[in-house]
């Protein structure tokens, strides 16, 4: 069965219709852009401090900055530890 997500919107879920009937799936996909609408009408409606790209967004991507500093450092510590083992490798070869 092929798969038949509809994308969300920040705070909103995307929309799986995958294992949906097939005659609820537009007034399904127009209440899902309907509720996107209501979300960013209500999203201008708050104060900045405490709107989703303040708040949740900016968590989000500090995590992806640490994920890829962990990844480079990881990185890092292989090659070091490659070296190592090269290092060790041509001193026996001797």
């Amino acid at each position: 069965m092929k798969e038949l997500i509809i994308p969300g919107y920040k705070g909103i879920m995307d929309l799986d219709l995958t294992n949906i009937d097939s005659k609820f799936h537009h007034e399904m996909v127009n209440l899902h852009f309907q509720e996107i609408e209501e979300y960013k009408k209500e999203q201008l409606q708050r104060p900045k401090h405490i709107r989703y790209e303040h708040c949740v967004k900016r968590i989000l991507d500090q995590f992806k900055r640490d994920q890829e500093i962990v990844k480079k450092r990881e990185l890092e510590k292989k090659r070091k530890k490659d070296e190592e083992y090269q290092k060790w490798v041509n001193y026996l070869k001797r």
